[in-house]
């Protein structure tokens, strides 16, 4: 079972105060940065589904993020999900050790370049 609480901001939309953020230890993942403070006063609701990045996140869903982004994983696949993580791990390790030993481009990646998915622009 996932549990555990950790306090994050998520919006589409702009935030201020970067530093003031980080100094606090808030972790942030926004749309971008403005000068601007934002509205204080609502509108607002807690407890509904919401819509960001074109994801539909709902009450429960859990939320995992780092510096390359965010990823929602719904409540009622977490238990899925985390049941091939380990599988995940392992297969990233495995590449990241035939990165260190001189790979330069993994046999999946060649063949997406190789297939009709990839078109080259001059």
């Amino acid at each position: 079972m996932i549990s555990g609480h950790f306090r994050v901001f998520i919006t589409d939309g702009l935030v201020r105060d970067v530093v003031g953020l980080e100094a606090v230890g808030l972790p942030v993942y926004c749309a971008g940065i403005i000068a601007n403070s934002p509205a204080r006063n609502g509108p607002g609701t807690v407890g509904f589904p919401v819509v960001l990045g074109g994801v539909t996140i709902s009450p429960g869903d859990i939320l995992v993020g780092d510096r390359d982004g965010v990823a929602v994983v719904p409540r009622l696949a977490a238990e899925t999900v985390l049941a091939r993580l380990a599988a995940v791990r392992a297969a990233e390790q495995a590449l990241d050790a035939q990165v260190r030993q001189g790979l330069e481009m993994p046999d999946f990646a060649e063949a997406v370049l190789k297939s009709d998915r990839s078109r080259f622009v001059d």
